[in-house]
């Protein structure tokens, strides 16, 4: 990333050393790397001349303060038949991904590479991700777990949807409904480190446990059968959602499912 701002200070340098950068400014962008390699699948903090492409996909996590005051520089480095990886790489080429195209969430970007001699030599396709801070919560992320694994760990156990997936035909599903507060308290007694539960948004934007985008709510036909009516979660107050009888959306077909427990907390 280059600060626009400061961009004016290196006018003659071909390259920017993004850690002789960070050094001189607290704010300046973080930048992180990693590959679907074995030996470099960590991510890590990117060094001067970046991360080996070889293999399939490569990893660019950035972390910045302001996204609109932000180019990406992207260097391209190579090293010629006959040279050891002792060797300092040759300076290939280099393109601009300018903060401007970067409109959506997420999406496809594409520049032009120019030698150094300004001559196009290809191009670069990035599929980019922007995660923007939540309004009015405020974290410093001074205590973020988000890569931690601590050595002494082998693994993790951790319960998919509290004990597991309550509405499949396989011999494993649980028998306790899924996404339940009696699911996860169960996943935790049976040993899991962790427990994983999706959330969905309400109509009146209250998170909300539950892996559809829909469900079902039973109502009766003219006639006076029962019938399946499916519904958005995203169209349901909390409110609504709290005063339903709700079922799976797989229940429509297959029937409604009866669980152990239906008196404990969900």
């Amino acid at each position: 990333p280059v600060d626009q701002e400061l961009a004016s200070n290196h006018e003659h340098e071909e390259s920017l050393d993004v850690q002789d950068l960070r050094s001189r400014y607290n704010n300046y962008p973080i930048v992180e790397t990693a590959a679907l390699n074995e030996d470099v699948c960590e991510r890590k903090v990117q060094e001067q001349f970046g991360v080996q492409i070889n293999s399939l996909f490569t990893l660019f996590e950035v972390q910045l303060l302001n996204l609109n005051n932000v180019a990406f520089l992207v260097d391209i480095y190579g090293r010629g038949e006959g040279k050891r990886e002792s060797d300092l790489p040759d300076h290939v080429g280099m393109c601009y991904i300018h903060a401007d195209t970067l409109r959506e969430t997420e999406g496809k970007v594409e520049a032009t590479i120019t030698s150094m001699k300004h001559q196009p030599i290809g191009r670069l396709v990035v599929d980019y991700l922007v995660i923007n801070p939540v309004d009015q919560l405020n974290l410093d992320f001074s205590a973020s777990k988000r890569i931690m694994w601590s050595k002494e760990w082998i693994a993790l156990d951790v319960g998919h949807r509290g004990l597991g997936n309550s509405y499949t035909n396989a011999q494993h599903c649980s028998n306790i409904r899924e996404n339940t507060i009696a699911s996860m308290n169960d996943a935790v007694l049976h040993g899991a480190d962790m427990v994983e539960f999706d959330v969905q948004v309400s109509a009146d934007l209250v998170p909300v446990i539950y892996h559809e985008f829909t469900l079902c709510v039973q109502s009766k036909t003219k006639m006076g059968s029962d019938i399946m009516l499916e519904v958005p979660v995203k169209d349901l107050t909390v409110d609504q959602l709290h005063g339903l009888k709700v079922h799976h959306p797989s229940e429509k077909s297959a029937g409604v499912k009866e669980f152990v427990d239906e008196d404990q907390d969900h």
